[in-house]
C-alpha cells in the first residue's frame, strides 16, 4: 500500500495514532496543533529548569551525595499525549536542526523505536511531496499519510 496524501480538511481527521510535527516557527500546520495542544511545544521550548537554593547544594555536597536532575537536550524530540486535545493518541514534534533528509531520518528512527504506529506527517514547507514519497521506505509505507507543508490552512 501506498503513502495516503491528506489535504484540508482531512488532515486533522481521524485516522493515525502518531502525528509528527516539525518546528512550529517553519510550518503553519505545527503552530495550529501547538494551539490546540495548549502551547504545550511553545511552553517546553521556553522552559527553564529551576536551579537548586545553594543551602540545598551545600547539604547534599556535604553528606556526599548526589542528585541526578533530569533534563532535556536542547532540539530533542518530543512526545505530548494528546487524547484529550486531537483526533491523535499523540504527537511528537521532531525539530529541523538539519537537512531535510537527516530530518526524515530522525522521524523514520524514532518512529521504529515507538514500534511503528500507525502515523500522519505534517511536512515542513521544504519539504515537497516527491522528496517525502522517494525517501520514505517502500516497504514502511502502510498506514503512513502526509499533509504537504504548502497545503492551506483553513481559517
Amino acid at each position: 500500500m501506498s503513502l495516503k496524501k491528506l489535504v484540508n480538511p482531512g488532515a486533522f481527521g481521524q485516522g493515525a495514532d502518531l502525528w509528527i510535527i516539525p518546528n512550529p516557527e517553519k510550518s503553519n500546520w505545527a503552530r495550529k496543533i501547538d494551539w490546540y495542544l495548549n502551547l504545550q511545544l511553545l511552553r517546553a521550548n521556553n522552559h527553564v529548569p529551576q536551579i537548586l537554593a545553594s543551602e540545598l547544594q551545600s547539604i547534599i555536597k556535604e553528606n556526599e551525595m548526589s542528585l541526578n536532575s533530569p533534563s532535556l537536550k536542547p532540539n530533542s524530540a518530543l512526545l505530548i499525549n494528546s487524547r484529550d486535545h486531537l483526533p491523535t493518541r499523540s504527537v511528537l514534534h521532531i525539530p529541523i536542526t538539519g537537512s531535510k533528509k537527516e530530518w526524515l531520518k530522525q522521524c523514520f528512527e524514532t518512529w521504529e523505536k515507538l514500534n511503528e504506529p500507525t502515523v500522519r506527517f505534517f511536512l515542513p514547507p521544504e519539504i515537497d511531496d516527491d522528496f517525502f514519497e522517494n525517501q520514505w521506505p517502500k516497504d514502511k509505507q502502510y498506514g503512513v499519510s502526509y499533509v504537504s507543508g504548502t497545503s492551506p490552512l483553513e481559517e
